[in-house]
């Protein structure tokens, strides 16, 4: 079926305006060609006659993909974890009596986090805390976003896509 000049001048159109898309799609192809090259193409011709190096350069490109996929979490948690200190540090919160260990409540418009630590007196020298922003203080908002952040992490439906959201959902 052949394409009309008006819906390549469309698709043309569309490549102007959103470069990065197009730009990205290209790039996709092409890592996507290579590792799957069409039967009968040139592609897996070209790959059938360099057998040895491209064995070698999947085996390249799979622990390249390995190193970045953990560069893409770390950099989702460590935004996670700015957002979570960011808002433990403006929640309202309430402590339980620390010489039981340490549970904290933080609530910020409608949501609510809360954790349980076992945080006890060899943890610090005195755990007579007169009030919340003490033990605060004496926890860190360090360790409290860290001890948050573990949990979130913990949770069954933790994946990318949900602490972005929360993220988002922190922020507001």
């Amino acid at each position: 079926m052949a394409v009309s000049k008006s819906q390549v001048s469309a698709s043309r159109k569309w490549e102007q305006q959103n470069p990065h898309r197009t730009a990205y799609t290209k790039l996709r192809r092409t890592a996507f060609s290579f590792v799957n090259p069409k039967p009968g193409s040139k592609a897996e011709e070209h790959i059938n006659a360099n057998h040895a190096d491209y064995v070698a350069d999947l085996e390249e490109l799979k622990q390249a993909i390995i190193e970045k996929e953990k560069t893409m979490k770390t950099k989702i948690e460590n935004q996670l974890y700015d957002a979570l200190k960011k808002w433990v540090e403006t929640a309202d919160s309430t402590p339980s009596e620390p010489d039981h260990g340490v549970v904290l409540t933080y609530q910020a418009n409608d949501g609510t986090l809360s954790f349980w630590k076992d945080f006890y007196e060899d943890d610090f020298e005195d755990l007579s805390f007169e009030d919340l922003v003490e033990a605060e203080e004496a926890l860190g908002y360090d360790k409290i976003a860290g001890v948050l952040l573990d949990q979130v992490k913990s949770s069954p439906n933790y994946n990318e896509e949900n602490a972005k959201n929360f993220i988002e959902y922190l922020g507001k």
